[in-house]
Order: structure tokens, then C-alpha cells, then sequence
């Protein structure tokens, strides 16, 4: 039942997201709402039967303190003079809708409690990329019509948000998709999940994305690196999969639409701009100008949704950040920004850190995966406000710890000592799938 809610979930985003469908004009109300409160209705009966309300997991902590500064940041908004008309229940909504893909985290990762639904969610998400690349690629070659505007526009293909974040999207789960290639024993899904790589390629090349370019090499090159430190495949077979990647990268741009490679060729020719900020349409004079902002109010900074409205009112254009990492140390000054930064770095280290001890090769696999995906998506944002893809990651995310909180054989991180308190129940009546959780309070760390 719990992946019928998950799969309903991924259904329900991509009908809003890519057909831009609408359930009903009430506010609370939309699909994809309805999708959450159905999970939080399955964790909520989970708790009564499990008798365990939280499952405990390494980077809780940190979720709640980013969560916090952002709810202080609402009364700051208000008290701190610089804005007029705050209106409660818009910053309220807007709060909901940045804090979702954190409460799908925690409640996705509550309710799973076996491999065999993880492997499901994975499963889905695949599906879910599928999908989108093949719509994408049937809008942008005009064989069925965009049901919104976000999909195909000016020359660049997205599936289900602007270009460069859905260039962020696909590299994600790129490193996920080689893994399937590389990885499985069945011809048929190596065959399946080729097709599915080199339409991927296309669908990245298609975004016209410079950010996403620069993304994807920073994640092959850490997937590589760590496919070829760990030994999971030999140096000629990675050398096939390099060559391959270039081979299929510049067959995508030959099939792609000419209006789409002309758009890439002007993008990527910096000939075409008289200095680097027209070349990064912008974003360095927004980065200058951002950290003018920071430097005024540096503590605690300027709160929610107000760096495009600063931006006007200090240097007269109103422009979004094109930047998670200087949004943050803007809105929420020096505070907001270490805790957002120390969030990133603990998923990094959870997952370098099982990556080291697990023993169990398709674990391996898939933590490696994992890291090189998610460090595309770290970099991406440097260049690239990510709003609607955060859902798909923090799903992603609980799905990938979830595989860790059930490798039994994994050594006992140090530092999360004090954070992990699993316990197995030793008893008849206890679900089998629980008795591959760890014992958190008797491994001992080497």
C-alpha cells in the first residue's frame, strides 16, 4: 500500500509539473497535496501499529535548525522595517511550499521499512525519468503539443520546469542510469536502461543548459573516480563507458531540433558576449551585487522570498539569485547559510562514509551513484535556483538512507553515535524485514 502512496505521489507531480493539470481552484487542495496528506495518513496508522513514532536518522538536526531560521526569518521580515504589507498567510504558503520536500524526507523515510520498497521507489523514479525525457523529446519535436510553456521554449526542452533546473534533474540521476547499464545481470534491462541513457543525453543537450554541462562533468568525474578507486569496474570498461558518453553526447546534438542547436552553439560561443557577465547572462554582477547585500546584514540577513525585492530596491533590477548558495546568505545571513551548507555536507559525509564500510556490492553501487549525482546537483546550484526538482532529490535522499539504516554490515560512523539509536525488537511478532535494521547500540564503531 505504502508504494501505491509513493507511486500516486510521483503521479500526482508529474501531472501538476508536465501537463500542468489542476484538481480543484482551492487553495490545499491539489493533487499533489492530497498525494501528501494520503502518506501522512499511512505514517500516522504506521505509528499506531509499529509503536514507534520516529525512526531515527543522521541528519534530522540539521533539517529542524534550517527549518527554524527560515520560520524566524517570517517575524524578522516584519519587524526589520525594510518591507511593507507582509502579508501572514502568503508567507505562510510560502513557507509550505519551500519546507515539502523536507516533510516527504521524513515521512517517506518513516514508512519504508524494507529493501523491497525501496527498490520499488527507485524503480519509480526511473519510471518517472522515462517519462519525462520521452514527452520532452515528443514536444520538442513537435509530435504532440506542450501543455505548458516550460517545456519547449525559446529553442531550449524541458520537461517539467525551466532548462537549467531540469538539466539539474537529469544529472542527478544520470550516474543512477549508468549503474543500470554496468550493473544488472539481465540483457533486457541493460538494453532498456542504454536506451534510456543516451535519451537522457539527448533530453541534457536539448536544455541548452552551460551550468548543467559544467554539473554533469563534475559528476562523471567523481563517479568515475570512485568506480575506479572502489573496483567495481575494470579501467577498459570505463574507458568503453567514457568514450561512450562523449559519443552519444555529440550524437544528441546532431538529433536534436536545428532551432535547439543553433540556441546551444550561441549559448556555448563566448565570442557572441562582450564580458563575462553578459556571457553568464547576468549572474556575476547579481553575485557582486549579492554580496553588497549580505555585507549590510550579515547575521541573520534579510528574511524569506525578499532577495528579488532587495535587489530592486538597492540597485534598481529585479532579478531572482540564480544561486541557492547566495540566496541563503542573503535571506538568511551567515546563520542560515552554515546551516544550509553543514545539511549538504552530512549527506555527503553519511554517504562517503557507508560508502567505505558497506560490504555489500550493490549497496556500493548505488551509494556511489548516489554521490556523484548528488554533487552534480550541489554544483548546479551555483548557477540555477532549484525549486521544483528539490521534491524528486529529498525522495531520492530518504530512499538512499533508508538502504543505509538497513545494511546490516555497515560499520558505525563515529560521529553519529550520539544521533543513531536503532534498537531490534527480539521478539516472534516482529516484522522479518525489521530484523535487517542495525543495532545501533551494540556495533561498536572500528
Amino acid at each position: 500500500m505504502k508504494t501505491f502512496f509513493i507511486y500516486f505521489l510521483l503521479l500526482a507531480f508529474y501531472l501538476e509539473n508536465s501537463l500542468h493539470f489542476q484538481l480543484t481552484q482551492i487553495t490545499g487542495l491539489s493533487l499533489m497535496n492530497l498525494s501528501i496528506y494520503m502518506l501522512f495518513i499511512f505514517w500516522m496508522l504506521s505509528m499506531v501499529t509499529n509503536r514507534k513514532i520516529v525512526e531515527s536518522n543522521p541528519i534530522y538536526k540539521y533539517l529542524a535548525l534550517v527549518v527554524f531560521v527560515v520560520v524566524f526569518s517570517i517575524p524578522l521580515k516584519v519587524v526589520c522595517g525594510n518591507f511593507r504589507d507582509v502579508i501572514i498567510m502568503d508567507e505562510v504558503m510560502i513557507l509550505k511550499e519551500w519546507i515539502t520536500p523536507f516533510v516527504l524526507f521524513f515521512v517517506l523515510f518513516n514508512i519504508i521499512k524494507d529493501e523491497t520498497t525501496c527498490r520499488h521507489v527507485i524503480w519509480g523514479l526511473m519510471v518517472f525519468l522515462a517519462v519525462t525525457v520521452l514527452t520532452t523529446q515528443l514536444v520538442s519535436l513537435g509530435v504532440v503539443a506542450p501543455a505548458t510553456d516550460k517545456v519547449f521554449q525559446n529553442g531550449r526542452a524541458a520537461g517539467f520546469v525551466e532548462p537549467n533546473q531540469y538539466a539539474s534533474y537529469l544529472v542527478l540521476f544520470i550516474p543512477l542510469i549508468i549503474i543500470y547499464v554496468i550493473n544488472r545481470k539481465t540483457l533486457i534491462t541493460r538494453m532498456i536502461a542504454s536506451v534510456l541513457f543516451v535519451m537522457v543525453l539527448v533530453d541534457l543537450v536539448s536544455t541548452g543548459s552551460r551550468g548543467g554541462f559544467v554539473s554533469f562533468l563534475f559528476s562523471m568525474g567523481v563517479f568515475f573516480f570512485v568506480l575506479y578507486q572502489k573496483k567495481m569496474v575494470r579501467f577498459i570498461v570505463l574507458k568503453i563507458i567514457i568514450a561512450s558518453a562523449l559519443f552519444f553526447g555529440a550524437a544528441a546534438f546532431v538529433v536534436t531540433q536545428s532551432g535547439t542547436q543553433e540556441t546551444l552553439i550561441d549559448r556555448l560561443d563566448m565570442s557572441e558576449s562582450s564580458d563575462m557577465d553578459d556571457y553568464t547572462s547576468g549572474r556575476i554582477s547579481i553575485l557582486v551585487n549579492g554580496i553588497k547585500l549580505f555585507m549590510e546584514n550579515p547575521i541573520l540577513g534579510y528574511g524569506q522570498e525578499t532577495f528579488g525585492t532587495m535587489m530592486e530596491k538597492r540597485f534598481g533590477i529585479s532579478f531572482n539569485s540564480h544561486n541557492d548558495y547566495l540566496l541563503y546568505l542573503v535571506q538568511y545571513g551567515i546563520f542560515g547559510f552554515g546551516l544550509f551548507i553543514l545539511l549538504y555536507m552530512k549527506i555527503f559525509y553519511h554517504l562517503w562514509y557507508n560508502l567505505n564500510h558497506t560490504t555489500d556490492v550493490r549497496r556500493m553501487a548505488l551509494y556511489s551513484s548516489y554521490l556523484a549525482g548528488f554533487v552534480g546537483y550541489a554544483v548546479s546550484m551555483l548557477s540555477v535556483n532549484l525549486f521544483n526538482p528539490r521534491i524528486l532529490f529529498w525522495i531520492y535522499t530518504a530512499v538512499v538512507f533508508k538502504y543505509i539504516q538497513l545494511d546490516s554490515t555497515e560499520a558505525i560512523d563515529p560521529y553519529l553515535q550520539e544521533e543513531l539509536s536503532y534498537s531490534m525488537e527480539q521478539s516472534e511478532d516482529t516484522d522479518p524485514c525489521s530484523q535487517t535494521e542495525l543495532n545501533y547500540n551494540t556495533v561498536q564503531p572500528e
